[in-house]
């Protein structure tokens, strides 16, 4: 799976991701798109009575025709999603993981 199918899918899924949380939540969700360098994020921003809420829930980035997933903080685990849509582990970096630790899962080591 080439760079652009692979950006196509992780848009639609960060944008099904917000459609969700913004439906059910007083604490907004935002993506960030960077096509140019293959980065997309989401974000929660807002406020729960005096409390500030901001956050990256996800960041993700294609390199090398792999997807390096650096910080995931879904509930369901955005490699679910990933897989569902047909990205072989082969290329699902679980980026958030040591290189020591990644050996040991079904996904690509970098």
């Amino acid at each position: 799976m080439g760079t652009e199918e692979l950006a196509t899918i992780i848009k639609e899924g960060l944008t099904q991701k917000v459609k969700l949380v913004n439906s059910n939540h007083s604490v907004e969700a935002q993506t960030v798109f960077d096509p140019l360098s293959h980065r997309y994020s989401l974000f929660h921003i807002g406020w729960i009575n005096e409390h500030r809420v901001f956050g990256c829930v996800l960041h993700i980035e294609i390199k090398q025709d792999k997807v390096w997933i650096h910080w995931d903080g879904t509930e369901d685990g955005f490699i679910t999603y990933l897989e569902e849509h047909n990205v072989p582990p082969s290329q699902i970096v679980q980026g958030w993981l040591p290189p020591e630790m990644r050996q040991h899962t079904p996904y690509a080591m970098n």
